[in-house]
């Protein structure tokens, strides 16, 4: 698993920009800050998709293996839930810079 690199420059992107370039609403693009090439980021849904199964199969496991014995109160079991369902999301979420597929450069 390696971050992906600028095919003009052979640029290494880090894991900064790729973050900023997935979670950003206007402009799914990702610049090369040495040559100013731009990428567009291919699979924004998919990696949203994966971040939300992913975590809410994972929460899902986490409370009925560890967490659902320590309260008979249904709304505090949600609450545990739905705090382990945000915490997995986050903790995926900072793994996926190392999936992204970048598109077919655009040279400015």
């Amino acid at each position: 698993m390696k971050l992906p690199k600028c095919n003009v420059c052979n640029h290494q992107f880090n894991w900064k920009e790729i973050i900023k370039s997935e979670w950003h609403y206007s402009s799914k693009e990702l610049k090369c800050s040495k040559c100013n090439t731009k990428y567009p980021v291919r699979n924004s849904f998919l990696l949203f998709l994966i971040i939300f199964i992913g975590a809410y199969i994972f929460s899902k496991l986490l409370f009925n293996n560890y967490f659902s014995s320590f309260s008979s109160d249904s709304e505090i079991n949600l609450l545990i839930e739905l705090t382990i369902f945000i915490l997995s999301a986050i903790l995926i979420s900072l793994i996926t810079p190392y999936f992204v597929k970048l598109g077919t450069p655009i040279k400015e």
